[in-house]
C-alpha cells in the first residue's frame, strides 16, 4: 500500500510501500500500517519546534523533555493521524509504535512506524495529510496553524467512517475495558475469543431476538405488541392518501402526528399538526419516504429515551427538539447563528452536514405559531421550538436525567416494553410531561421502540462500557491462547505432534494451515496460511483453549492473531534450516509486547 507522493523532495516523506498488519504486533492493540518515513531535519531544536506545533494544533499531550526529539516527532505525527480520524468518528483508539533505524553518516534518519487503523484507507489519507502539513510548517514556520484545512480532510474521511455513532463508540469502549476486538469487512464486531466470544453490529448482539427487531421496525407492529401486553402503545391508523389522513385526523382530534410506519431517527415524522393543510403536507412528505404512513393522536409531553440493557434501564434522557433559548438580549436569528457556532453546532455540521436548526420554512412556520419572528427577542430562559422532530440531526438535544429522579413505574414500563419485544438492548421512547411522575397517574405513551438505538452519549461515553459489560457478562472474555512460531509452515508430522500435546497444554483446539482441529477432530478444510486459521479458531464458541501454529512468514506478514498471548514459543529450526537473523530480530520486536505469561518460552 503506497502513500501518494508530494511534489519535489519534501523533508518528511514515506519510504516505499506500507505493510498492512491485519493482526497485532509491536504492542499495538489494533491492526496497523507498518512503514518507514524519512525526517530530514538535522537540528534537535527544529524537531522539538515541529513537535510543539503538532501538539498545539492537535491537542496531543506534550512529549517528555528528555525524550529523543526525532522519536517524539515521528510519534506525534502518527498519533495526530489517529486523532484526525477519531475527530471524524473513525475509531482509531491505540497509540502508534515508533523506532529509529541506525543512522548512516550524512543521511537523514529513517523511522519505522506502526500507525493503528480501523480501516487502512482513512489512515493512509490522514498520514498523507499530516506529512504535507508538517512539510508546510517546515517551509513556512509560524504560518502553519492558520493554513490547516481540517474541513477538506473531514470531507474526504466522512465516506470512510462506520455508519452510526455506535460503530464508533463500541470499539472505544472495548479498548477501555481491555476486551479483544476483531472487526470484519461487513462491520461485524467480534468481542472476546473462543467460548467467550460475542458478536455485535451497532448495538445488536448475537442474542438479540430477530422477531423483536422485526416488530420494532414497524411502529404499527410495535404498538400492537405493546397493547397486547397491556402497555401504552400508540393508537393510530394507516392512511391511504392525503384525504384519508385528514379524515383520520378529524376522528382522532387535533393536534395530530403523521409518521412513516417503518423509519427511525425521526425521518418523515411531523408532530403537533393543527389543521388539515398541515396534515396533507406532512402526509405527502412522509409518503415520499415510505409506502405506509400512520396518523395518530398527539400525546402531550416530552419524549424521554430510556436505554434498556439486559433487563435494566441504564440511561434516561429528555429529548428537547431543535430550537433556541432566549437570553433577553439577542434576536432569534442571532441565537440561531450563535448556536451553529458552538462546539456542538460544529459537530452537527461535521457529522450530519447540517447545523440542525436554520431559519427554513419549518422554523419560520413554528415561530409564527408561537407569535415570534426571526427579529423577536425572547425573554431569558424562554425556549422557542423550531423543529417538529427531536432527534440529533434535526437539532434535538439530549438532557441526561439521573436515574433516581425518574419514577420507578416509568423505569419498569421501559423494561417491560423491551421484554415484550424480547430485546436485550433497546431504546424505549416514552412521552410524559415529567419523568418523575408515574405514567399510571400522569398518563404516558410509548411512541417507539428502537432495537438499534444510537445513543449520542457525547458527555457519557462510559455508558458503552456498561453495555459491553452486560453483553460479555461477569466472567472471562478470553480463552488461553498459545502460539507456536515455526521457521517454516509446519508439516503434517509437526501438526500431529502438536495435537498429541493439546491436553497437557490445557487446550481443546489447534489451528494450522492444514485446518482446525477441535476435540480431536478435524473440522475444516485447509487455509491459505496459519494466520487465517488462527483467526478462524478464535471465533468458534466450542473452543475453550487454543494452540495456534504459525510460520515466521505468517507473523512477519500479518502479526499475531490476538493482542495478548499466554505463551509464544519459537520452534527451533531443524537441521539444515537457516533462519535470517534480521527477520528473527524483527520477529522478536513484533511479538514480545504481546506475551502475558511464560515469557521465557519465546526463546525456546
Amino acid at each position: 500500500m503506497s502513500l501518494p507522493r508530494t511534489s519535489g523532495q519534501p523533508r518528511i516523506r514515506p519510504v516505499g510501500a506500507w505493510q498492512d498488519i491485519r493482526g497485532f504486533a509491536y504492542g499495538v492493540r489494533q491492526p496497523g500500517l507498518f512503514g518507514e518515513i524519512v525526517i530530514d531535519v538535522a537540528s534537535g531544536d527544529a524537531l522539538r519546534k515541529l513537535t510543539t506545533g503538532i501538539v498545539e494544533a492537535s491537542g496531543l499531550a506534550a512529549p517528555k523533555p528528555d525524550a529523543p526529539p526525532g522519536i517524539e516527532c515521528a510519534r506525534a505525527m502518527a498519533a495526530w493521524a489517529g486523532l484526525l480520524q477519531a475527530r471524524s468518528r473513525i475509531p482509531v483508539v491505540d497509540a502508534p509504535w515508533v523506532r529509529a533505524l541506525p543512522a548512516k553518516a550524512g543521511q537523514a534518519t529513517i523511522y519505522e512506524i506502526v500507525a493503528p487503523y480501523y480501516r487502512p484507507e482513512p489512515t493512509l489519507l490522514a498520514l498523507r495529510w499530516v506529512f504535507e502539513a508538517c512539510n508546510r510548517m517546515l517551509d513556512k514556520p509560524g504560518a502553519w496553524p492558520q493554513q490547516l484545512h481540517h474541513d477538506r480532510l473531514d470531507a474526504a474521511l466522512k465516506p470512510m467512517r462506520p455508519g452510526g455513532v455506535n460503530a464508533y463508540s463500541v470499539p472505544l469502549a472495548a479498548h477501555r475495558l481491555g476486551l479483544p476486538l476483531r472487526l470484519t469487512p461487513t462491520g461485524l464486531m467480534v468481542l472476546g475469543t473462543g467460548v467467550h466470544s460475542r458478536w455485535m453490529k451497532s448495538l445488536e448482539t448475537d442474542r438479540t431476538s430477530v422477531m423483536g427487531v422485526n416488530l420494532a421496525k414497524r411502529k404499527s407492529y410495535t404498538a400492537s405488541a405493546l397493547r397486547a401486553a397491556g402497555l401504552p402503545g400508540a393508537r393510530h391508523e394507516s392512511a391511504r392518501d392525503a384525504d384519508h389522513a385528514v379524515d383520520i385526523a378529524g376522528r382522532l382530534g387535533y393536534p395530530i402526528v403523521v409518521k412513516p410506519d417503518n423509519l427511525d431517527q425521526g425521518l418523515g415524522v411531523a408532530a403537533g399538526l393543527r389543521n388539515p393543510a398541515e396534515v396533507r403536507e406532512a402526509f405527502d412528505a412522509a409518503r415520499k419516504l415510505a409506502p405506509i404512513v400512520l396518523v395518530e393522536a398527539h400525546a402531550a409531553g416530552w419524549t424521554h429515551r430510556f436505554t434498556v440493557s439486559h433487563g435494566q434501564v441504564i440511561r434516561v434522557v429528555k429529548r428537547q427538539p431543535g430550537g433556541v433559548t432566549g437570553d433577553g438580549q439577542r434576536t432569534v436569528a442571532q441565537l440561531v447563528d450563535a448556536q451553529a457556532d458552538t462546539d456542538l453546532g460544529r459537530a452537527r455540521i461535521r457529522l450530519s452536514g447540517t447545523a440542525g436548526v436554520t431559519l427554513d420554512a419549518e422554523a419560520l412556520h413554528l415561530l409564527g405559531q408561537a407569535g415570534f419572528s426571526p427579529q423577536s427577542v425572547p425573554d431569558a430562559g424562554r425556549f422557542i421550538c423550531m423543529r417538529r422532530r427531536d432527534n440529533f440531526n434535526a437539532g434535538g438535544t439530549n438532557i441526561d436525567l439521573a436515574l433516581d429522579s425518574v419514577h420507578p413505574d416509568n423505569l419498569k414500563l421501559a423494561v417491560d416494553a423491551a421484554m415484550t419485544l424480547r430485546l436485550d438492548l433497546a431504546g424505549i421512547d416514552l412521552i410524559v410531561e415529567d419523568a418523575g411522575v408515574s405514567w399510571l397517574n400522569g398518563g404516558g405513551l410509548v411512541c417507539e421502540v428502537n432495537a438499534l438505538p444510537q445513543l449520542y452519549a457525547a458527555d457519557d461515553d462510559r455508558i458503552y462500557d456498561r453495555i459491553l459489560q452486560d453483553v460479555m457478562g461477569s466472567g472471562a472474555a478470553r480463552i488461553p491462547v498459545q502460539v507456536d512460531i515455526h521457521p517454516r509452515a509446519p508439516d503434517d508430522s509437526q501438526v500431529q505432534a502438536a495435537l498429541r500435546e493439546l491436553e497437557s497444554r490445557n487446550a481443546n483446539a489447534l489451528s494450522c494451515r492444514q485446518g482446525l482441529f477441535v476435540d480431536g477432530r478435524k473440522v475444516t478444510s485447509n487455509f491459505h496460511n496459519g494466520f487465517e486459521a488462527a483467526q478462524a479458531v478464535l471465533v468458534r464458541p466450542d473452543v475453550h483453549g487454543a494452540v495456534c501454529l504459525l510460520s515466521m512468514e505468517d507473523v512477519l506478514r500479518f502479526g499475531l492473531p490476538v493482542d495478548r498471548c499466554d505463551r509464544i514459543e519459537r520452534v527451533a529450526p531443524g537441521d539444515g534450516v537457516r533462519v535470517d537473523e534480521a527477520k528473527l530480530e524483527r520477529l522478536e520486536r513484533m511479538v514480545a509486547p504481546h506475551i502475558t505469561m511464560h515469557e521465557a518460552a519465546c526463546r525456546t
